[in-house]
């Protein structure tokens, strides 16, 4: 039986909490995960605010992905086309 494949989209707040949620939950061998999204750091945006004051820089509100995912897997990549019929993620 094939292991079932969990492709996350977006590395966003939302994404980085189900992606460590699935990490910590799943058992090994119940699934393999992945985590895409175009850019390889996520972005404070609550810190916004800061930057536009000039409170911060724009580079103290950027964190390297792999800080935050150590043990997930990454693939940096813009998603082309999400086909739900044939459960496909197409990445440039």
């Amino acid at each position: 039986m094939d292991i079932p494949q969990i492709v996350i989209l977006g590395a966003g707040v939302s994404g980085l909490r189900i992606a460590k949620k699935l990490k910590r939950e799943l058992r090994p061998g119940e699934a393999d995960l992945l985590l895409v999204d175009q850019n390889d750091y996520h972005q404070l945006l609550y810190r916004l605010h800061k930057v536009c004051n000039y409170e911060y820089a724009e580079k103290d509100i950027i964190v390297p992905l792999k800080r935050l995912i150590k043990d997930i897997p990454f693939k940096k990549a813009t998603v082309e086309t999400i086909d739900i019929e044939t459960d496909t993620v197409k990445t440039d």
